[in-house]
């Protein structure tokens, strides 16, 4: 026989038994898998639940600020009408602003920009700082919007919203620069240029009226300039703005939720309900997800872990007779190792201990007849050994000489000694004895082991008589 080539071939029923006769650890793993999942959602429900009373109390706050009087004498749902009223209003004047403002309805990424610089000159920088806020004063509250407002039919806070100011506009930390960068903003160059002309215009007219209380100084203009551009931080502020009407439409949800919640209190009670159908339901597939996961990793432990499952799967390996199959006392028969013998159709294996033991014996002169070279040899010397514990192998030579001796069978010697590979005696033992036996322990000996002796055992030319599983 060929080890090196041997394959190991494991039926579905053994692995599935073995992975059964595991069923308590299987349980437990989904019973951590459902707490965990079911858990999770369980705490995923009551942070969304907190945070959902306290932006309702934010939105309360904010929008109850300066009117708390008028609204607490009233009842519960009167409250919630008013506050509901309110980010109607608010929705309503964020959507008109939206849709009214040219600011807004500005292309980021197609800008139309004109742009101009203006100088103050004085010869003292105190003076030029001076001018230079005075001018600031101006541009940002002193123009008048009126009536380009009524040419262009807009408003007039929708016209100033489009005046901007480059860097320059602040004072250095050092000298004053006097230099004011102006940028308006529009859909398209023509419209920005007209809203330019009419800041310089009455720039210009304003220019008498500033000399007369800050002194006499220069003013120099230069030459408007107009283009499209990419503007991104018009891009953030449209974001900002959506995100803001978002969340008054959000928190006119969630007070209308609260309303509801507040006049059908059994609203609230389904909720719950609801709540707690939805962890059951994680629960339950955490479970299932549980068992399934601890099915997998049983048998993928049991198929790595290179141990032996059954003595039909060594025994075909290794190509060797098995004599007998010995159950293990400490532990009680179930009906999951009737059925699986049942299917494995081994009556021999639905036999008690003791039998056993004589079917053994019997299956060890058959073989004795078998290997005998002479016809007047007999084997009288058989060494048990194996990847189990020395006690274990004493036990079995006990059982089998008792067994013989009932059977009235010629007395033979029998020698125990662990597996060569790690007791050294058991070399001298097995020069001694006419045949071998292994004795190998389902889910506790090595395939690495067993290998071991048998190739040294054909090596020497001792012959093996069969196996005994225990």
């Amino acid at each position: 026989m060929n080890t090196e080539t041997a394959e190991r071939e494991i039926k579905m029923s053994t692995l599935m038994y073995r992975v059964l006769r595991r069923w308590r650890g299987i349980v437990v793993f989904g019973l951590l898998a459902a707490l965990a999942l079911g858990g999770y959602k369980g705490l995923r429900l009551r942070n969304s639940q907190e945070g959902l009373g306290q932006e309702t109390d934010a939105v309360i706050a904010q929008s109850e600020d300066g009117t708390a009087q008028g609204s607490s004498g009233g009842s519960g749902t009167e409250t919630y009408r008013s506050l509901l009223k309110k980010l109607e209003n608010r929705q309503k004047s964020t959507r008109e602003y939206l849709d009214s403002s040219i600011l807004a309805s500005i292309d980021p990424g197609h800008e139309a920009q004109a742009n101009v610089s203006i100088r103050v000159l004085t010869e003292d920088p105190d003076q030029t700082a001076a001018l230079q806020k005075a001018y600031e004063n101006f541009l940002t509250s002193g123009i008048d919007w009126s009536g380009l407002a009524a040419d262009m039919e807009t408003k007039e806070e929708y016209l100033s919203e489009l005046v901007s100011f480059g860097d320059e506009w602040k004072e250095s930390q050092g000298m004053p620069t006097g230099l004011i960068s102006l940028t308006v903003k529009h859909k398209n160059t023509s419209d920005a240029k007209t809203i330019m002309k009419e800041l310089l215009r009455q720039l210009e007219n304003q220019k008498t009226e500033i000399a007369q209380t800050a002194g006499d100084h220069t003013v120099s203009i230069g030459a408007v300039s107009a283009g499209y551009f990419s503007d991104p931080q018009l891009e953030i502020w449209m974001s900002e703005q959506l995100k803001g009407y978002a969340e008054i439409a959000a928190d006119m949800d969630r007070l209308e939720a609260e309303q509801d919640t507040f006049k059908n209190p059994s609203a609230g009670k389904t909720g719950t309900m609801a709540s707690a159908s939805a962890v059951v339901k994680y629960a339950l597939a955490g479970f299932v997800l549980g068992i399934v996961a601890g099915i997998l990793l049983c048998m993928i432990g049991l198929v790595c872990g290179r141990r032996i499952l059954s003595a039909r799967e060594w025994n075909s390996t290794f190509g060797l007779r098995s004599l007998a199959v010995i159950p293990d006392k400490k532990r009680r028969r179930e009906p999951l190792d009737r059925l699986v013998e049942k299917l494995d159709g081994d009556k021999k294996n639905q036999a008690e201990e003791e039998t056993r033991y004589h079917l053994a014996v019997e299956n060890i002169h058959r073989c004795g007849r078998m290997l005998r070279t002479e016809p007047e040899g007999q084997i009288k010397t058989i060494l048990l050994t194996g990847d189990v514990s020395l006690e274990e192998l004493k036990e079995t030579a006990e059982k089998l000489a008792r067994a013989e001796k009932q059977g009235q069978e010629a007395g033979r010697t029998w020698l125990c000694g662990q597996n060569l590979s790690s007791d050294p005696d058991t070399l001298a033992k097995a020069d001694r004895s006419d045949a071998v036996i292994l004795v190998e322990k389902t889910e506790h000996s090595r395939y690495s082991a067993v290998q071991e002796d048998v190739e040294q055992l054909l090596s020497w030319r001792i012959p093996i008589l069969g196996t005994i599983t225990l």
